[in-house]
């Protein structure tokens, strides 16, 4: 008869034990198996360079959706678009205000004129600009650059409209631009656009 030391016995003993806990369908073994690759439908970010960001430009009226902070300045009346501008607003007529057009400048929630300049923050930058309201010329006069730390994370936590977004570790050189609806991983924490 084949002897069997008590030592190799708990050994045999505990393999059987673990092995029938992962076996049992039941058990959260099986599941957490299973579950680091179970997808679900959800948002994703959308990244983009920084460097893009970083440009300011002037174009046509943009409808508002996200209003923050204004500023008179003579006949203008200037309007954050909380992230994404400025609305620049004709309100000569008091009763007929009228948008005349659209700073681009990304992550803006700041504004404040100053001698003919206006001051804003692009992402967590301070920008001058210098802007003509008669010939809509725009000139970014300086920047400070990383000048609003507290502004760090503003432009990364543009929301999606609903729930079931990703959250991602900021790489610096990246800035998420928008999301968009896909399948995800339940479990995994960040998401990189197609």
């Amino acid at each position: 008869m084949l002897r069997i030391h008590t030592s190799k016995w708990l050994y045999l003993a505990f393999c059987f034990i673990a092995f029938n806990a992962c076996y049992n369908p039941s058990s959260k073994c099986k599941e957490s198996l299973y579950d680091e690759d179970k997808k679900v439908y959800g948002w994703k970010p959308k990244f983009t360079d920084i460097n893009i960001f970083k440009v300011i430009s002037f174009t046509t009226p943009q409808p508002t959706e996200k209003a923050g902070k204004i500023y008179l300045y003579n006949n203008y009346l200037l309007q954050v678009e909380s992230g994404q501008g400025i609305h620049i607003i004709d309100v000569t007529d008091k009763k007929n205000p009228a948008k005349v057009g659209f700073i681009n400048c990304k992550g803006a929630e700041e504004i404040e004129m100053k001698d003919g300049y206006l001051i804003t923050n692009n992402l967590n930058d301070l920008v001058t600009l210098q802007f003509n309201f008669t010939t809509k010329a725009l000139v970014e006069v300086k920047r400070l650059t990383n000048a609003l730390t507290l502004m760090d994370k503003n432009y990364r936590t543009f929301l999606p409209p609903d729930t079931g977004y990703f959250e991602c570790e900021y790489y610096g050189i990246n800035v998420i631009e928008s999301w968009y609806k896909d399948s995800i991983f339940l479990y995994r924490s960040c998401y990189n656009s197609k």
